[in-house]
């Protein structure tokens, strides 16, 4: 008879821990349930819910150059534009895509 008091104890603890995993809001009032991870708005962080409590990496965001615009070595360039790459001897252009295409050709040292 005590082995049967026993297990209902411990089943009734495991069903009570249960009845409180509370789910977490962001700050934009999204409800996400305990034990779940997922991206924030940015979608560059990682968040997870653990009982009502939410945390998340907190990795900086780099957001991309706006569309038309291209970010090379440091510096934006708008579609279209041509430039020199950085060895002085090869020549970049802005796509519109954002994406940089450059020459390949072998350059005179000196």
């Amino acid at each position: 008879m005590n082995s049967t008091i026993v297990s209902a104890l411990v089943l009734c603890g495991v069903v009570f821990a249960m009845a409180f995993q509370e789910p977490c809001k962001d700050e934009i009032g999204n409800e996400y349930q305990h034990g779940s991870t997922f991206y924030n708005e940015e979608n560059c962080n990682r968040c997870f819910c653990t009982n009502g409590i939410l945390g998340c990496t907190r990795m900086p965001c780099v957001k991309p150059p706006p569309e038309g615009v291209c970010e090379y070595n440091g510096l934006r360039y708008n579609a279209g534009d041509s430039f020199k790459d950085t060895d002085g001897c090869n020549t970049c252009r802005c796509m519109r895509t954002g994406m940089v295409a450059c020459t390949y050709k072998a350059c005179a040292r000196g």
